[in-house]
């Protein structure tokens, strides 16, 4: 396990001149950038890299060679989460340094987004994503996984064009919709998504393993 993750961390750091440039965008963003971006953009960017790993062990017949160590592929399947988790979580508090940051060099009361919910939420939606994009990649492969993300997405947009008209069609405003949520406990609200984050990554980790275990190298 320890040597798989030693592997993750210096397959992300090999490519310093990325990690160099990446952080000049970031710089550069956050001059004019909210406090969500200041946090989403690294987190986003740090879900991207550590699904890459994937990658890295697919090409070239990677695997063939990988599973002939001292390792199970429940184990690299568990490694995989694992950084996952970690990587996300570090781009996620460097965000939230960057936000204060930024916050004090414009002179502003700098808002403590970075200990409230909606920054844990944030966090919370790219470890959900990252569950759900690191069993589409063992499922489907390198080439394949893209196809299927992109099917995604299409659906998704589909779902965001049509739902409005939806509720329109329904007799369901915007504002009535806002209302109801709004009265929705928070306490409740957190509850459910941390819920279903917890069944959506537990689920992702059992599906993850039983693709590893039945594929042939």
């Amino acid at each position: 396990m320890s040597g798989l993750l030693v592997k993750d961390f210096k397959l992300v750091f090999k490519r310093k001149r990325f990690l160099i440039i990446l952080l000049a965008i970031m710089i550069i963003l956050f001059l004019n950038a909210d406090a969500a971006f200041a946090i989403f953009y690294p987190t986003m960017v740090g879900m991207i890299m550590a699904i890459s790993t994937i990658s890295y062990d697919e090409y070239d017949n990677g695997y063939s060679f990988l599973f002939t160590l001292p390792i199970t592929r429940k184990g690299y399947v568990l490694e995989k989460f694992l950084f996952g988790f970690i990587w996300i979580t570090g781009c996620w508090i460097f965000g939230n340094a960057v936000h204060l940051v930024m916050s004090s060099f414009r002179a502003e009361a700098a808002e403590i987004l970075a200990f409230s919910s909606y920054s844990f939420f944030i966090l919370g939606v790219f470890v959900v994503m990252l569950s759900i994009m690191i069993s589409i990649e063992l499922s489907f492969g390198m080439e394949k996984s893209r196809m299927v993300l992109a099917l995604i997405f299409g659906v998704c947009m589909v779902i965001g064009f049509v739902g409005p008209k939806l509720m329109t069609n329904l007799g369901i405003t915007g504002e009535e919709m806002s209302n109801r949520l709004s009265s929705v406990p928070d306490g409740l609200v957190a509850l459910v998504w941390i819920t279903a984050a917890v069944v959506i990554t537990v689920g992702g980790f059992i599906i993850s393993t039983r693709v590893m275990e039945k594929k042939e190298f």
